[in-house]
Protein backbone atom coordinates (compact mmCIF):
# COMPACT_ATOMS: atom_id res chain seq x y z
CA UNK A 1 0.00 0.00 0.00
CA UNK A 2 2.43 2.53 1.18
CA UNK A 3 6.27 2.52 0.51
CA UNK A 4 7.34 6.13 1.18
CA UNK A 5 9.31 6.51 4.85
CA UNK A 6 10.49 9.62 6.48
CA UNK A 7 14.30 8.58 6.76
CA UNK A 8 14.62 9.58 10.21
CA UNK A 9 16.03 7.05 12.58
CA UNK A 10 14.00 5.54 15.02
CA UNK A 11 10.80 6.10 12.22
CA UNK A 12 7.91 4.27 11.88
CA UNK A 13 8.37 1.81 8.88
CA UNK A 14 5.15 3.02 7.00
CA UNK A 15 5.63 -0.30 4.51
CA UNK A 16 5.11 -2.56 7.91
CA UNK A 17 1.57 -1.22 8.28
CA UNK A 18 0.44 -1.98 4.83
CA UNK A 19 -1.72 -5.04 5.60
CA UNK A 20 -2.74 -4.27 9.49
CA UNK A 21 -4.36 -0.74 7.51
CA UNK A 22 -5.45 -2.50 4.53
CA UNK A 23 -6.85 -5.12 6.76
CA UNK A 24 -8.22 -2.90 9.17
CA UNK A 25 -10.33 -0.82 6.32
CA UNK A 26 -11.87 -3.56 4.77
CA UNK A 27 -13.25 -5.20 8.30
CA UNK A 28 -14.01 -1.06 9.48
CA UNK A 29 -16.04 -1.58 5.96
CA UNK A 30 -17.81 -4.49 6.50
CA UNK A 31 -18.39 -2.95 10.16
CA UNK A 32 -19.90 -0.61 8.77
CA UNK A 33 -22.68 -2.70 6.68
CA UNK A 34 -23.30 -4.25 9.72
CA UNK A 35 -24.49 -1.22 11.19
CA UNK A 36 -26.44 0.09 8.23
CA UNK A 37 -28.20 -3.04 8.24
CA UNK A 38 -29.26 -2.84 12.42
CA UNK A 39 -30.35 0.59 11.81
CA UNK A 40 -32.74 -0.35 8.44
CA UNK A 41 -34.06 -2.40 10.67
CA UNK A 42 -34.75 -0.55 13.35
CA UNK A 43 -32.38 -1.31 16.17
CA UNK A 44 -30.85 2.00 16.64
CA UNK A 45 -32.90 3.16 19.34
CA UNK A 46 -32.69 0.07 20.95
CA UNK A 47 -28.78 -0.84 20.83
CA UNK A 48 -26.98 -0.10 23.79
CA UNK A 49 -29.87 1.62 25.46
CA UNK A 50 -28.72 1.05 28.58
CA UNK A 51 -25.59 2.96 27.93
CA UNK A 52 -27.67 5.67 26.06
CA UNK A 53 -30.05 6.48 29.96
CA UNK A 54 -27.01 5.94 31.77
CA UNK A 55 -24.97 9.04 30.03
CA UNK A 56 -27.86 10.86 30.02
CA UNK A 57 -28.99 10.53 33.15
CA UNK A 58 -25.23 12.23 34.39
CA UNK A 59 -27.25 15.42 32.83
CA UNK A 60 -25.94 18.75 35.04
CA UNK A 61 -25.57 22.20 34.14
CA UNK A 62 -21.87 22.12 34.20
CA UNK A 63 -21.75 18.63 31.64
CA UNK A 64 -24.41 19.93 29.19
CA UNK A 65 -22.24 23.20 29.13
CA UNK A 66 -19.09 21.41 28.19
CA UNK A 67 -21.13 18.39 26.26
CA UNK A 68 -21.88 21.70 24.06
CA UNK A 69 -18.75 23.08 23.80
CA UNK A 70 -17.33 19.55 22.56
CA UNK A 71 -20.11 19.21 19.91
CA UNK A 72 -19.39 22.41 18.97
CA UNK A 73 -15.43 21.85 18.51
CA UNK A 74 -16.49 18.86 16.21
CA UNK A 75 -18.85 20.40 13.24
CA UNK A 76 -17.57 20.33 10.52
CA UNK A 77 -16.47 24.28 9.83
CA UNK A 78 -14.56 24.00 12.93
CA UNK A 79 -12.44 20.90 11.01
CA UNK A 80 -12.45 23.23 7.91
CA UNK A 81 -11.11 26.14 8.97
CA UNK A 82 -7.83 24.14 10.43
CA UNK A 83 -7.72 22.28 7.50
CA UNK A 84 -7.30 25.29 5.52
CA UNK A 85 -4.78 26.59 8.18
CA UNK A 86 -2.74 23.67 7.43
CA UNK A 87 -2.97 24.09 3.59
CA UNK A 88 -2.29 27.80 3.54
CA UNK A 89 1.11 27.43 5.61
CA UNK A 90 3.69 26.54 3.49
CA UNK A 91 5.46 24.50 6.30
CA UNK A 92 2.69 21.96 6.97
CA UNK A 93 0.73 21.97 3.38
CA UNK A 94 2.20 19.10 1.73
CA UNK A 95 3.10 16.84 4.47
CA UNK A 96 -0.43 17.34 6.55
CA UNK A 97 -2.65 20.04 5.11
CA UNK A 98 -3.36 18.20 1.71
CA UNK A 99 -4.17 14.90 2.82
CA UNK A 100 -5.52 15.86 6.46
CA UNK A 101 -8.14 18.15 3.88
CA UNK A 102 -8.67 15.79 1.37
CA UNK A 103 -9.84 12.93 3.74
CA UNK A 104 -12.24 15.64 6.08
CA UNK A 105 -14.11 16.51 2.58
CA UNK A 106 -14.33 13.21 1.63
CA UNK A 107 -15.90 11.95 4.68
CA UNK A 108 -17.63 14.88 4.86
CA UNK A 109 -19.39 14.44 1.34
CA UNK A 110 -20.14 10.68 2.05
CA UNK A 111 -21.71 11.78 4.90
CA UNK A 112 -24.27 13.83 3.43
CA UNK A 113 -24.71 11.19 0.91
CA UNK A 114 -25.14 8.30 3.16
CA UNK A 115 -27.52 10.11 5.24
CA UNK A 116 -29.88 10.70 2.20
CA UNK A 117 -29.75 6.75 1.39
CA UNK A 118 -30.48 6.01 4.90
CA UNK A 119 -32.81 8.71 6.18
CA UNK A 120 -32.78 7.74 9.27
CA UNK A 121 -34.57 10.40 11.93
CA UNK A 122 -32.68 11.36 14.79
CA UNK A 123 -33.67 10.86 18.22
CA UNK A 124 -36.33 12.96 19.72
CA UNK A 125 -37.21 12.18 23.76
CA UNK A 126 -34.33 13.83 24.85
CA UNK A 127 -32.89 17.01 22.98
CA UNK A 128 -30.67 19.54 24.77
CA UNK A 129 -29.79 21.17 21.51
CA UNK A 130 -31.52 21.84 18.25
CA UNK A 131 -30.30 20.13 15.41
CA UNK A 132 -32.05 18.67 12.25
CA UNK A 133 -31.05 16.57 9.29
CA UNK A 134 -30.56 12.22 9.20
CA UNK A 135 -29.19 10.57 12.30
CA UNK A 136 -27.42 7.88 10.45
CA UNK A 137 -24.36 7.71 10.19
CA UNK A 138 -23.24 10.67 12.53
CA UNK A 139 -21.85 13.85 10.69
CA UNK A 140 -19.86 14.51 13.25
CA UNK A 141 -18.37 11.15 14.51
CA UNK A 142 -17.48 10.18 10.46
CA UNK A 143 -15.94 14.20 10.03
CA UNK A 144 -13.75 13.78 13.21
CA UNK A 145 -13.27 10.44 12.85
CA UNK A 146 -11.70 10.77 9.53
CA UNK A 147 -9.87 14.00 10.38
CA UNK A 148 -8.19 12.11 13.46
CA UNK A 149 -7.58 9.10 11.73
CA UNK A 150 -5.54 11.01 9.09
CA UNK A 151 -3.88 13.48 11.54
CA UNK A 152 -2.62 10.45 14.25
CA UNK A 153 -1.00 8.36 11.01
CA UNK A 154 0.89 11.25 10.15
CA UNK A 155 2.03 11.97 13.71
CA UNK A 156 3.21 8.42 14.06
CA UNK A 157 4.87 8.52 10.84
CA UNK A 158 6.56 12.54 10.89
CA UNK A 159 7.40 12.90 14.58
CA UNK A 160 10.48 12.19 16.07
CA UNK A 161 9.85 12.03 19.71
CA UNK A 162 8.03 9.20 20.73
CA UNK A 163 6.65 10.51 23.91
CA UNK A 164 5.37 13.65 21.69
CA UNK A 165 3.57 10.69 19.59
CA UNK A 166 2.08 9.36 21.84
CA UNK A 167 0.32 12.03 23.52
CA UNK A 168 -0.73 13.93 20.50
CA UNK A 169 -2.03 10.68 18.94
CA UNK A 170 -3.98 9.73 22.44
CA UNK A 171 -4.94 13.17 22.99
CA UNK A 172 -6.43 13.24 19.29
CA UNK A 173 -8.52 10.17 19.57
CA UNK A 174 -10.23 11.67 23.22
CA UNK A 175 -10.88 14.26 21.33
CA UNK A 176 -12.61 12.32 18.66
CA UNK A 177 -14.16 9.89 21.32
CA UNK A 178 -15.24 13.12 23.31
CA UNK A 179 -17.04 14.36 20.41
CA UNK A 180 -19.02 10.95 19.53
CA UNK A 181 -20.01 11.27 23.19
CA UNK A 182 -21.40 14.64 23.48
CA UNK A 183 -23.95 13.69 20.67
CA UNK A 184 -25.46 10.98 22.45
CA UNK A 185 -25.71 12.94 25.50
CA UNK A 186 -27.30 15.82 23.90
CA UNK A 187 -29.55 13.59 22.56
CA UNK A 188 -29.23 14.21 19.02
CA UNK A 189 -27.94 10.50 17.69
CA UNK A 190 -28.42 6.90 19.14
CA UNK A 191 -24.83 5.13 19.40
CA UNK A 192 -25.05 2.76 16.74
CA UNK A 193 -24.98 6.26 15.14
CA UNK A 194 -21.63 7.08 16.46
CA UNK A 195 -20.47 4.00 15.70
CA UNK A 196 -21.26 3.63 12.06
CA UNK A 197 -19.57 7.31 11.57
CA UNK A 198 -16.17 5.91 13.22
CA UNK A 199 -16.15 2.75 10.86
CA UNK A 200 -17.09 4.20 7.82
CA UNK A 201 -14.51 7.15 8.87
CA UNK A 202 -11.66 4.77 9.19
CA UNK A 203 -12.54 3.22 5.86
CA UNK A 204 -12.28 6.53 3.88
CA UNK A 205 -9.21 7.15 5.75
CA UNK A 206 -7.51 4.04 4.84
CA UNK A 207 -8.71 4.70 0.98
CA UNK A 208 -7.41 8.33 1.08
CA UNK A 209 -4.06 7.96 2.68
CA UNK A 210 -3.40 4.55 0.25
CA UNK A 211 -4.21 7.32 -2.66
CA UNK A 212 -1.77 10.43 -1.15
CA UNK A 213 0.60 7.86 -0.65
CA UNK A 214 0.13 6.31 -4.30
CA UNK A 215 0.45 10.22 -5.09
CA UNK A 216 3.64 11.10 -2.95
CA UNK A 217 6.38 10.09 -5.36
CA UNK A 218 4.56 12.84 -7.97
CA UNK A 219 4.30 15.38 -5.41
CA UNK A 220 7.97 15.20 -4.39
CA UNK A 221 9.22 15.20 -8.03
CA UNK A 222 7.36 18.17 -8.69
CA UNK A 223 8.45 20.28 -5.32
CA UNK A 224 12.41 19.42 -6.17
CA UNK A 225 11.34 20.47 -10.04
CA UNK A 226 9.92 23.82 -8.77
CA UNK A 227 12.80 24.88 -6.18
CA UNK A 228 15.24 23.67 -9.09
CA UNK A 229 14.04 26.64 -11.13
Amino acid sequence: MFSHTSGRPGAIDVASVNRGLIVGGWVALGFFCVTGGLTLAGFGPHLWSGFTSWLQDLQSPWLTTAMKVITTGGAWYVFLVVCLVLVIVPATRLRYGVPIAAVTVIAGGLNAALKAIFREPRPDGHRLIVESGFSFPSGHAMISGAFVAMAVFLVLVYWASRRARITVSVLLIVAGGLIGTSRVYLGVHWPLDILGGFLAAFAVFVLTAWLWWRLWPMVNRSRHQSGSR
